[in-house]
């Protein structure tokens, strides 16, 4: 809200100031008068009317202006701009905001699920070596027990055993390159999947074979 200022020049000596025929205030002048009007305005129409008096009590003639209070108008820097401007203004610059924050937003969720897919990606492909190696053992352990050489079946257990090793050691560090890649690639957003939930992969997969090795020596 803001305060009513009556400001103007006279003649030394006195001004009488009306609002709407209705008496405000006597002023002393010497020159320049001003005044503020200390109550607030209703919106509507508002006159004002200015009586000078100088020192010899000559009085002037009447002085009316006419303004309106307006609630919607806006003063902003100094600067009084109709209140749907204003309005319309902010509310725009609202919607721009929303429309930007839904922009990010999608685009955040985009970037998940492309580091999920890359990541569920690598899982199956070490899903897929890791059963073809299982084949491929299992093909070579029934070919060496169709045989029935024991010396031959010992060397086997343990060849096999440095042969896991190897392909595990092998299998973590194409893992742990693989996954820099994706870290590299999706640099925005610290990646939070971990190389252990690929890892587990294999060892369940060691765990299974070494479970079905001692089933297969107990049984014999």
């Amino acid at each position: 809200m803001e305060s009513l200022v009556i400001e103007g020049t006279a003649p030394p000596g006195w001004v009488d100031l009306y609002l709407n025929d209705t008496f405000l205030v006597r002023i002393e002048s010497s020159s320049n008068f001003q005044y503020t009007y200390p109550e607030f305005l209703r919106p509507g129409t508002y006159q004002i009317t200015a009586v000078a008096t100088n020192k010899n009590g000559i009085q002037s003639s009447a002085v009316k202006v006419t303004f309106t209070v307006d609630p919607r108008a806006v003063t902003l820097f100094g600067m009084t701009f109709p209140g749907w401007a204003v309005y319309t203004f902010l509310i725009g610059l609202v919607i721009i905001l929303i429309i930007l924050v839904i922009r990010f937003l999608r685009r955040q969720r985009k970037f998940d699920e492309h580091v999920i897919a890359d990541v569920e990606k690598v899982e199956k492909e070490v899903e897929r070596t890791a059963d073809q190696v299982e084949k491929d053992l299992d093909q070579a352990v029934e070919e060496v027990l169709k045989g029935g050489d024991e010396a031959r079946l010992r060397q086997m257990e343990h060849e096999l055993g440095r042969k896991i090793e190897e392909a595990e050691g092998k299998a973590k560090k194409d893992l742990e390159n693989t996954l820099e890649k994706i870290k590299n690639h999706h640099s925005r957003r610290r990646n939070k999947f971990g190389i252990p939930r690929l890892i587990n992969l294999l060892q369940r997969k060691k765990k299974e074979e070494k479970s079905d090795e001692t089933g297969g020596k107990n049984a014999s």
